[in-house]
């Protein structure tokens, strides 16, 4: 048993995962329409061949956000970095162009139960956090309207719909900043999102000991009986498709 680095990825079989994959030195990767559509065709190409489940997404200007829950450890990797080889392919062959598009590693994390509606509806309001839209319906490159209409070529919205009454009350109750924080860390570092238990589980199918967590007190939204409906404030990110929009 060993201290798990932080360049380890710890995929966990029929959980739900938060994945993000960002453009080179923060870079467009999207430059229109075109660009979104053959994405979303890659993305359903492979993970119907890896049998992965997709269950929200959400792509912006210059980075990615899915949701997805994989059949086998193996199945998250090659439908995300797959996906990604053949749009960036696709995408340099339309723009007579050479070079690396995305960084050069996705990031992603396993999700308990609580942890999967709060990425979803991170993922969900990513284009309103980042002002790129003023309501979630109005941004047309992520999953939230298959989850109004329930079906959907692509993406299973099931597993949320069974969760949560309608998706645009759901999105209503807004993000706390220290939410979208947690999800944030837990992306970037690959530590699974869930209590001790859920935690300890993977790693050891993985063979490794995660750190112990720093001590401190409990968010809100981790302290029993807590329910917010508040909002973080968003950050002024200036002109429409600035790329600081939301990790």
């Amino acid at each position: 048993m060993f201290i798990v680095p932080r360049t380890a990825r710890l995929a966990a079989p029929n959980h739900p995962h938060h994945i993000t994959h960002r453009g080179v030195d923060r870079q467009p990767v999207f430059h229109d329409d075109q660009d979104y559509r053959d994405y979303l065709l890659f993305l359903g190409e492979l993970t119907r061949r890896t049998a992965t489940g997709v269950w929200a997404y959400c792509l912006m200007p210059n980075h990615v956000h899915l949701i997805l829950t994989p059949s086998t450890a193996e199945g998250l990797s090659r439908s995300v970095a797959e996906t990604a080889r053949r749009f960036a392919r696709t995408s340099n062959r339309r723009r007579s162009r050479q070079g690396p598009l995305w960084q050069s590693r996705f990031y992603s994390v396993a999700l308990d139960e609580l942890h999967f509606l709060e990425a979803a509806r991170y993922v969900l309001l990513n284009p309103v956090r980042a002002r790129l839209a003023s309501r979630v319906e109005l941004w047309p490159w992520s999953s939230f309207r298959a989850h109004q209409a329930g079906a959907d070529d692509l993406v299973d919205t099931a597993p949320l719909a069974q969760r949560i009454g309608t998706v645009d009350a759901f999105v209503a109750v807004g993000l706390q900043r220290d939410v979208s924080d947690r999800i944030r860390a837990a992306t970037r570092t690959g530590r699974p999102l869930g209590n001790k238990t859920f935690s300890d589980t993977i790693a050891r199918a993985h063979g490794v000991t995660l750190p112990a967590r720093g001590r401190g007190r409990p968010s809100q939204r981790d302290r029993p009986g807590h329910e917010s409906n508040s909002s973080a404030a968003r950050p002024d990110c200036g002109r429409h498709l600035n790329p600081c929009a939301y990790n």
